[in-house]
């Protein structure tokens, strides 16, 4: 019984030397694949509909509500190029310079207070457009500009609202409550930008590992045809 062993060196060779730089392309092809299933998650998160209590409305459910879109629109990730696999970063992120504040407090929960009045003012139903945007963005101009039409008023449950009785009907009343008011509205943690990584992570280690198998067996494929 024997065996014997052919060591082809300059296929080897090849793989040796085509590997630094192939597995970094099949590598940063996998992170791609990972950012999009990221923005894709997070963006799932950005689809529940305008409804509810309205002075709870963005606080108490998993999902969450898009009013500006401002937000969701900085989902997204980062995938540096590099020639070495040592050098490549997959950077996912949600949050700009203009909503990282915002995003913070939704990820990490907090209270939010207001920072020149006595009051937080929260558009209700009646001064939300079907795509969940304020009719009218200033209770204060609102006052300015309609003297006596304005009034604040405490509802049966005790909170205080801001109501509007224009000129004519609009929008099918002749009253329209447009804010809420509270001191103070406590936000609890419900972003899930941490936890959508966290989920993702086992399924994503298994598309790296073969993303790096598949890149392997091309360099193999492809240092064989050149030593024949």
């Amino acid at each position: 019984m024997s065996l014997r062993i052919r060591w082809d060196a300059r296929a080897v060779h090849r793989i040796v030397d085509a590997w630094p730089r192939e597995s970094a392309k099949g590598l940063r092809d996998g992170f791609a694949r990972i950012g999009q299933d990221y923005r894709r998650a997070m963006f799932d998160r950005f689809k529940a509909p305008i409804s509810g209590p309205p002075f709870y409305a963005n606080t108490s459910r998993d999902l969450l509500k898009t009013r500006s879109g401002g937000l969701r629109a900085t989902v997204g990730f980062a995938n540096a190029r590099a020639a070495q696999p040592k050098d490549l970063r997959l950077v996912l992120f949600v949050g700009d310079g203009a909503t990282k504040h915002y995003a913070r407090i939704q990820e990490y929960g907090g209270v939010v207070t207001p920072k020149r009045s006595r009051f937080l003012t929260l558009p209700l139903p009646d001064n939300l457009t079907a795509a969940g945007v304020p009719r009218f963005p200033s209770a204060r101009a609102l006052f300015a500009q309609h003297p006596g039409r304005v009034w604040v008023e405490r509802t049966a449950s005790g909170f205080a609202v801001i109501k509007y009785r224009p000129e004519q009907p609009l929008y099918g009343k002749e009253i329209l409550t447009l804010w809420g008011l509270k001191a103070s509205v406590r936000l609890r943690p419900r972003l899930g930008f941490r936890a959508t990584i966290e989920a993702e992570r086992p399924a994503r280690l298994k598309e790296l590992r073969a993303a790096l198998a598949r890149t392997l067996q091309g360099v193999r494929a492809a240092a064989k045809g050149g030593a024949a």
